[in-house]
């Protein structure tokens, strides 16, 4: 390895600044024009976590002819992330543009980045994503006013290796195959989900081998089950408000983990010392979010829930718990669920909201074999995430060993 302007780079390659690799151009300003044309450009909104483009909600704007025409993007620049950001989640954020097709531009809080001669643009696009997802560009961080921004100068000016050309395509080749991997993964997975979904919602009005219905205000349902309210089966209870004063950072005799949706995103707790039983849910209890991101339903925990959530206090002699998860979790409840929560800026679903949305009840035996059938499809999907958490990991080490040069491909 030789050490060249504080880099330690493999024996053969060089190093230079990002702005001497790329032409640099600013995003594009929206401004008053008479000579007009549309084109869609790209947001932070529209930058994905790994580094692809999402074309979801893409705006599509009319811009002024010439300011399109030195910043439209074509196949293979790549698209920097200046201003956005948040605690989590440092800016910086590359996008690499993969679409053929004219008529795309970039927003003013993002850069494009077009590679000049003799060089491979994907290899360059997987350093830079890795620049940003070991977090070196939090170091280049900037707040102000509450917006995070890119030092885009100093980033212009960071080193990064220049390996032989037939390096870098290999180098890019072979990230570019584990990415595929990951690609074809994340389709099967949201091909399960649909079918979740779509299975999902015959077996919650249809059942499992019925040819007698009934009428009902949401369709017709089988002649063997009762259309129900939630107030039918069961009772709901609120959780815990407590101040972060009487919170603990550790666990200790009579202390409880304090359940929210953050600390069981993020596997870090805080504990409460000998809480009353009534706000105490158990691993078999159902737990739903009632205020914020009204509508997630959590099991398989155990503490004491925040007052966010309901407790859902059911009888488990005449309702599969099981059946109740994915009942609530069922598309067409959701979607009730936000419904009745209300648009004000914090949705919140009171108890006699909750209370009057409809359930379906079949006999507790076609109930389990409901949720056994959504059960061995949701073990399909968990099983893919699975590969692709592994495929994600073998990427992050390969990144970091292909790109810095420790394992070299020649």
């Amino acid at each position: 390895m030789l050490a060249t302007e504080q880099k330690i780079i493999p024996e053969g390659w060089k190093t230079a600044k990002i702005v001497d690799v790329f032409d640099i151009s600013n995003g594009l300003w929206i401004g008053k024009t008479s000579d007009k044309i549309s084109c869609k450009v790209l947001r932070n909104t529209n930058f994905s976590n790994d580094g692809h483009v999402d074309l979801k909600d893409i705006a599509e704007i009319d811009v002024d002819k010439k300011a399109l025409k030195s910043r439209e993007l074509n196949y293979g620049d790549i698209v920097i992330e200046k201003s956005g950001g948040s605690d989590i989640q440092p800016v910086g954020r590359v996008v690499y543009f993969d679409i053929k097709q004219s008529g795309y531009s970039f927003s003013n809080f993002t850069s494009r980045l077009r590679l000049k001669e003799n060089h491979k643009s994907k290899f360059y696009f997987y350093f830079l994503y890795n620049f940003w997802l070991t977090g070196e560009t939090k170091q280049l961080q900037r707040q102000t006013t509450g917006i995070r921004n890119l030092d885009f100068n100093t980033y212009q000016d960071t080193l990064i290796p220049v390996p032989p050309q037939k390096e870098q395509e290999t180098i890019a080749e072979i990230l570019d195959t584990i990415d595929e991997e990951i690609h074809k993964t994340n389709e099967i997975i949201v091909q399960t989900e649909n079918l979740k979904n779509g299975i999902s919602q015959h077996l919650f009005t249809r059942g499992i081998g019925h040819d007698k219905f009934q009428k009902t205000k949401i369709g017709d349902i089988p002649k063997e089950w009762s259309f129900l309210k939630m107030k039918d089966i069961c009772t709901v209870s609120q959780g815990l408000q407590i101040s972060i004063s009487k919170r603990f950072k550790d666990p200790g005799e009579n202390r409880y983990k304090y359940i929210t949706l953050k600390n069981i995103k993020e596997g870090i707790y805080e504990y409460i010392e000998s809480p009353k039983e009534s706000v105490i849910c158990r691993k078999d209890d159902v737990l739903m979010t009632r205020t914020g991101n009204t509508g997630v339903v959590v099991t398989d925990v155990e503490g004491v829930f925040h007052n966010n959530f309901f407790l859902i206090d059911f009888d488990r002699k005449r309702i599969d718990r099981n059946y109740l998860v994915y009942y609530l979790r069922s598309e067409p409840i959701k979607k009730l669920l936000l419904e009745r929560a209300g648009t004000t800026t914090i949705p919140d679903l009171n108890h006699g909201a909750f209370y009057g949305i409809h359930f379906l009840l079949p006999g507790i035996a076609e109930q389990k074999k409901i949720s056994d059938i959504l059960s061995s499809i949701d073990s399909k999907i968990l099983f893919n995430k699975e590969v692709r958490g592994k495929l994600m990991k073998l990427k992050k080490g390969s990144m970091q060993d292909l790109l810095s040069g420790k394992i070299r491909t020649l």
